[in-house]
């Protein structure tokens, strides 16, 4: 009876816990990791040195972003002539396009270094079996930074900072003189309810980016996010397609660790856990001060964003702002010379319209319906307006007289005297007041 007791104790007793097996990585997911790290480093900086911003006041670039894009001034350029032989030299830098030369032999650059930092961390480090503790903390990085910038593009879109609402002028221009990206743009900011719920998503992705227990379910919404933007910036030759694959790119990353785990339990219906979201600290008090550090700097990251959203969006109010002038104005006479010019479409030298955009802006519309990118000034107080077009290249400056709506302007354009009379029109565009409706009997398409 007591051997039978003492075995039955014994079965009880809780087993010793075995050492947990340390993790090898494959040569191929080792080269990988040294690439893909070193790769990101260089395409990230100098982040996060742009956060290092008081957010309520605008400012330009700080110590080490001046001193990071001087060196690819010079590196960039040189390499595109003296490796490269391109035929023309950079000379375009940074500006609102984000495919310029200068951006896509920048990229080449970093490829190469990356692939040299690989070779030369292989042969270094060729012992190690894994670099755990290294993805940990590039992860955490990686997220924050993707979360940054996915957050902006977001923030941007919720406050219709990104899509404004179609300028006046554009409702006058012929829908084949539109490019492809000027449709896009056009359609985003007619839809308000469909760019406040793209920027929604995007910003999702980036708040549980920020949240480490949740960041995998971030990066597959950022994915998806990125994805869409990706091919809307292809199909509508949108200058954001690099720095566009590169946040698709990064989303993926992040959630690489885990796509066999969520692959198993969707496809396979089999029990899954993801791997840790942060790195391994043994002290409780060092994991707590890295989760409350990451949501500090998440919660700085988008009070920093919505500020410049907001700061944005009052910009662009204030250039769509309806003056008292604001409107389509139709050109019944027009004087040039001294002679009275008709209404021929011929006539490239007669306006058609002149549409009031607001104090900063205005655009002529000529003869046969092609709008004239020319820049504006109008002053309110003066009661003056200075056009100035660069292709054709003239200028004019006028003084107007309004009654009604009636409008007078008269002065010289290129040193010979002009006079208009025009009135004001309010087109019903379908655009503006077709509207939505829940009940359809039939397709309007038009």
């Amino acid at each position: 009876m007591e051997s039978t007791s003492t075995a039955a104790t014994a079965t009880l007793e809780p087993a010793h816990e075995l050492p947990k097996p340390q993790p090898r990585w494959g040569l191929g997911t080792r080269i990988a990791f040294r690439f893909a790290f070193a790769y990101f480093v260089l395409y990230m900086l100098p982040f996060p040195s742009e956060w290092l911003h008081v957010p309520w006041r605008q400012s330009g670039p700080n110590l080490s972003e001046r001193w990071y894009d001087a060196a690819g001034h010079k590196i960039v350029p040189w390499v595109a002539k003296h490796i490269l032989h391109l035929s023309k030299d950079i000379t375009v830098f940074s500006n609102g396009s984000g495919d310029t030369t200068y951006n896509w032999v920048g990229a080449l650059c970093f490829v190469v270094l990356a692939a040299i930092a690989t070779v030369i961390w292989s042969i270094a480090d060729r012992e190690r079996t894994d670099y755990e503790k290294l993805h940990a903390w590039f992860r955490v990085v990686l997220r924050l930074w993707l979360a940054g910038i996915i957050g902006l593009y977001g923030m941007y879109k919720l406050y219709q900072a990104q899509f404004p609402p179609p300028y006046l002028a554009r409702y006058l221009e012929r829908y084949g003189d539109s490019s492809p990206m000027g449709i896009l743009w056009t359609m985003m900011g007619a839809s308000r309810a469909y760019s406040f719920f793209t920027g929604a998503v995007e910003t999702l992705g980036a708040v549980l980016l920020i949240i480490p227990h949740i960041a995998t379910l971030g990066a597959l919404v950022s994915a998806a996010a990125m994805t869409n933007v990706f091919v809307m910036n292809m199909t509508y030759d949108v200058p954001v397609k690099l720095f566009s694959f590169h946040l698709l790119l990064a989303s993926i990353v992040v959630a690489a660790p885990d796509l066999q785990q969520l692959c198993d339990f969707f496809v396979h219906r089999c029990h899954a856990q993801l791997r840790p979201d942060a790195p391994e600290l043994r002290k409780t008090r060092s994991r707590r001060a890295l989760l409350v550090a990451q949501l500090a700097a998440g919660a700085y990251m988008f009070l920093f964003l919505a500020m410049g959203a907001h700061r944005q969006s009052q910009s662009i109010g204030e250039l769509t702002q309806k003056t008292p002038n604001y409107g389509i104005w139709q050109v019944d006479e027009f004087w040039l010379d001294g002679k009275l010019r008709p209404p021929l479409l011929t006539d490239n030298e007669r306006w058609q319209e002149l549409v009031i955009q607001g104090p900063g802006g205005a655009t002529i519309v000529p003869m046969n319906g092609t709008l004239d990118r020319s820049q504006a000034k109008v002053d309110e107080v003066k009661s003056t307006l200075e056009v100035t077009s660069s292709q054709p290249k003239w200028s004019a400056r006028l003084t107007y007289a309004r009654q009604g709506d009636t409008l007078r302007l008269e002065g010289s354009e290129d040193g010979r005297p002009i006079k208009v009379t025009l009135h004001r029109i309010d087109p019903p565009f379908l655009l503006k007041t077709r509207g939505f409706h829940w009940v359809n009997e039939f397709p309007f398409n038009r």
